[in-house]
């Protein structure tokens, strides 16, 4: 008995046979040919050297061994022989597992190289199929002319098919009704799915026409040579997502944007520029960045303190040796009138001579853990070793965790020239507050003096994608100085209910003529001559319009009216016990 293991098709079309009982020792398949001159053929991989051909004549066997074969790879061998052949098999008696691939017999003396039989070949297109399909259809009345042509191509093989149709069709009728219309359809059916591809072009011969486009993604070439396929369109859940990298620049405008349509996560940072945004377009309001102003308090540097030369809201830090604070008033250096009013350029100078002293001007700011934030400052240097902004980072004990130190600073001769110096940061975990601190280091070899000039710092909340820091601009709480109010600027409308108080209000600086009211109240007051049209005081004593007074008692009627004609005095009850005048 043979064993073939897996059957035919096993380890790819590949037969195993063992032999196990060497009294039968065939496998063999059946044939009818006369005889002529044969040549079989066959790959073989034999466990051991060698293996039987076994053939039947149809009236003896006779037995063709072939020796001398290598074990273990897959080697060709070939017989020729003439007889008439009833059956071929293929044995080993006791010679071990052979696997056997691509056995070919065929009629002359010479091997060839292994190709399927013809009712192999049949067979295997037996459930191929193709039709082609054309029509043509001319159509004329009195009232009516249409012409129609439909051509299609359809292959099939097994469950897969694909097909190819296109329909032309247009029509004219006798009312004036005229359209055309041409389609072009492609499907394609495997494994249970289908893809559909079409277009289609069509006009009614007035004033619509349409071209409809039927796919899950539209891509172009830029000519027949190009390989390179780019994607144009896409049919995302229902929707056309168009291929971003297609847009020139310029062509998207806010007209075609919807409201509220377009998101912060929308946005690649960096991909927006001030350069692209018109003027007064866009307002803090706007962006979702914080408060988008500046942290600081006083960056102008004004109301210096005449006796440390140090500006309101600022502190000075370490100061090592022999130092000067002060605002900078030389018109060739600092902000050279381009600044605010009040607004100063803030020096450190230092005449010892040593190089590592330093001096720090500070401010302490709260932040919010793990946000970014961007610090800079204008910032120039006049024979200093350094000039640094450092951003020192505190725990909420006021403890220092750690540091950001960057060094810069050039001439400065105005705003317009002088370096900006910059620092990105993350607020630690642990962070609840920064130091802002602006720090002049030591005196340059052969000098006797160094100068730290300092103006216009601002710290900012930022993001992660921010390169660098915003305008300059004043913080948003601002001490208002004298003459920075221009007159009529601000009127009762500004001002909330119950916000200016009488401690606000310096004496005499309200006059009669500055008063226009309904009602006063005052525990005692001045008032010169009081004009009004009638006076009504707690119901006690009254002059109306006419010129009639009356004086009432605290309790009862008890009172006295006097008018133009006559004085009545009542009691108690209200009854008349005087009368004086006309009776």
């Amino acid at each position: 008995h043979w064993n073939v293991i897996g059957g035919r098709d096993v380890r790819n079309g590949i037969a195993v046979l063992k032999n196990l009982n060497t009294a039968n020792w065939y496998w063999r398949q059946g044939f009818n040919l006369p005889k002529k001159q044969y040549t079989f053929s066959a790959e073989v991989k034999p466990e051991r050297t060698a293996f039987y051909l076994h053939m039947h004549d149809g009236q003896k066997w006779v037995n063709f061994h072939a020796r001398n074969l290598t074990p273990g790879i897959w080697q060709k061998i070939s017989i020729t022989f003439v007889s008439a052949i009833r059956n071929i098999s293929f044995i080993n008696p006791g010679e071990g597992l052979v696997e056997l691939q691509n056995p070919m017999l065929v009629e002359g003396n010479r091997a060839m190289t292994w190709a399927p039989a013809p009712e192999d070949i049949e067979q295997s297109i037996s459930a191929v199929s193709a039709e082609l399909t054309s029509y043509k259809s001319t159509q004329a009345t009195k009232e009516q002319a249409q012409a129609t042509q439909i051509s299609g191509l359809t292959t099939r093989l097994g469950n897969a098919e694909s097909s190819l149709s296109t329909t032309s069709q247009a029509i004219t009728t006798l009312n004036g009704t005229v359209s055309t219309m041409h389609t072009i359809q492609a499907v394609s059916i495997a494994g249970n799915r289908k893809a559909l591809a079409g277009i289609s072009l069509g006009s009614n011969g007035g004033t619509e026409s349409s071209v409809i486009v039927m796919a899950d993604k539209f891509n172009v070439v830029k000519n027949a040579q190009d390989g390179n396929v780019k994607p144009m369109f896409s049919v995302v859940n229902n929707k056309v997502a168009i291929n971003g990298d297609l847009m020139a620049d310029g062509i998207v405008s806010a007209r075609m944007m919807a409201t509220d349509s377009i998101a912060a996560g929308s946005i690649q940072g960096g991909a927006v520029r001030a350069n692209h945004v018109a003027v007064g377009e866009l307002t803090a309001d706007k962006f979702a960045v914080g408060l988008g102003g500046n942290l600081l308090l006083n960056p102008i540097f004004a109301n210096v303190n005449v006796d440390d030369g140090v500006p309101h809201g600022w502190a000075k830090g370490t100061v090592n040796g022999t130092v000067t604070f002060g605002r900078h008033t030389n018109k060739n250096y600092g902000l050279r009138s381009m600044g605010l009013p009040n607004e100063n350029c803030i020096f450190i100078r230092r005449t010892d001579i040593g190089t590592t002293n330093y001096a720090e001007l500070t401010q302490v700011v709260p932040v919010n853990r793990r946000m970014w934030y961007m610090a800079s400052v204008y910032m120039g240097n006049h024979r200093c070793v350094k000039t640094e902004l450092i951003i020192e980072y505190l725990n909420a004990n006021g403890t220092a965790i750690s540091a950001t130190h960057k060094t810069g600073g050039n001439g400065f001769t105005g705003l317009e020239t002088a370096e900006r110096v910059f620092i990105k940061f993350q607020a630690p975990a642990n962070c609840e507050k920064v130091r802002f601190c602006l720090r002049q280091t030591g005196i340059t070899a052969r000098n006797t003096n160094a100068l730290m000039l300092v103006a216009r710092p601002m710290l900012e909340e930022c993001t992660a994608h921010t390169r660098d820091p915003s305008p300059w601009q004043n913080s948003g709480v601002t001490a208002i100085h004298g003459g920075s109010i221009v007159t009529r600027s601000i009127t009762a409308e500004q001002i909330a209910t119950k916000t200016i108080t009488a401690d606000e209000i310096a004496s005499k600086t309200l006059t009669a003529d500055k008063l226009n009211i309904n009602s006063l109240s005052a525990i005692s007051a001045n008032l010169g001559a009081v004009t009004a049209g009638s006076i009504n005081i707690n119901n006690r004593f009254k002059v109306n319009t006419s010129g009639q007074v009356e004086m009432r008692s605290a309790t009862a009627n008890v009172g006295m009216v006097i008018n133009n004609d006559q004085i009545v005095v009542y009691d108690e009850q209200g009854r008349v016990r005087v009368k004086i005048g006309r009776l």
